[in-house]
């Protein structure tokens, strides 16, 4: 398990998701996302927005439950009895200099694109549960809220759009390789591109919309081969 060294493994559970999810004894809390890529979405450090340790209780709907503990606190106090809190989710590990890593499209993207693959991970291995198991099953719960495969479809076609969201915002600060990056890189389907080349044009930014024509064409004979 990836525990940062001098700290020790405090917290280890599955979401309501069947999510693995860790908490080191800095406070620090973890996912495992496609069997292989931990993922820190909570960090209690001094760059950190919540900059205070988490009792971590569960994990339901991608969202953290838990108790958020005073500054000397180890541990919630009995009395009186401590109201726990639902935290979203931050993702860390993108903070940086750039301009781009403090973007609220970029982050929503990235997480939503996590929770996506990890869906993809439950319909493939565990869909067939939710029609398996008897609506008495204590394990119902952990199966009834799984997406098909049109779910999952129409989840990415949400993230489409933030890409389109996020490519705007790149042309609003003049990012225009980061732009280009977008469509190029991050991008799935012809009409997302067809719209990110009509915001060139509708912002007369020439030179952009023709490398953006180009990566089009090169979608189109994707399409059609």
């Amino acid at each position: 398990m990836p525990i940062t060294p001098y700290f020790q493994l405090a917290w280890f559970g599955f979401s309501h998701e069947g999510l693995i999810i860790l908490q080191e004894s800095s406070g620090i809390i973890k996912g495992l996302f496609n069997k292989t890529n931990w993922v820190t979405f909570y960090d209690n450090n001094e760059e950190s927005k919540f900059k205070r340790k988490f009792w971590l209780i569960g994990m339901i709907d991608y969202e953290l439950i838990g108790i958020p503990l005073g500054k000397d606190e180890l541990e919630p106090s009995p009395f009186p009895l401590p109201q726990s809190k639902i935290i979203q989710i931050e993702l860390p590990f993108i903070k940086t200099k750039d301009w781009w890593s403090e973007s609220k499209i970029y982050e929503k993207i990235l997480w939503n694109k996590l929770k996506v693959d990890h869906e993809k991970f439950r319909n493939k291995n565990w869909y067939h549960l939710k029609f398996s198991r008897d609506k008495y099953d204590h394990l119902h719960r952990y199966s009834d809220n799984m997406l098909n495969e049109t779910e999952i479809l129409n989840r990415e076609k949400e993230i489409e759009k933030m890409y389109v969201d996020f490519f705007r915002e790149c042309l609003v600060k003049g990012e225009y390789e980061r732009a280009l990056n977008v469509v190029s890189s991050m991008i799935k389907y012809v009409k997302t591109v067809e719209i990110c080349l009509v915001f060139c044009n509708k912002m007369n930014l020439g030179k952009i919309a023709e490398k953006i024509h180009i990566i089009l064409n090169v979608f189109y004979f994707k399409f059609f081969i």
